[in-house]
């Protein structure tokens, strides 16, 4: 993940809902691991917040959904089916 850096005041990543890990919540410029695979369905939202004590926060939230990779057999051979988000 890749935020903006606080000109003033300093940005936290927090997970908002959903499972995950956040690498290194402090630096804008970050991982997040431990997305659930599967049909997409269920999203991890992680939320950047820049604060600086004084001013009211700014935040953006972000919805990550992680589609699970599936094959299936057509005719003679195999052919490879990706789930992706409209």
């Amino acid at each position: 993940m890749s935020a903006n850096s606080p000109f003033v005041g300093t940005g936290l990543w927090t997970i908002e809902s959903g499972p995950g890990v956040i690498t290194n919540a402090t630096s804008p410029v970050t991982t997040i691991t431990g997305v659930t695979a599967g049909d997409g369905s269920i999203p991890t939202v992680v939320r950047w917040t820049i604060s600086n004590g004084i001013c009211t926060p700014s935040y953006e939230d972000i919805s990550l959904r992680n589609y699970s990779f599936t094959s299936g057999q057509c005719g003679d051979g195999w052919q490879y089916l990706w789930y992706r988000s409209s």
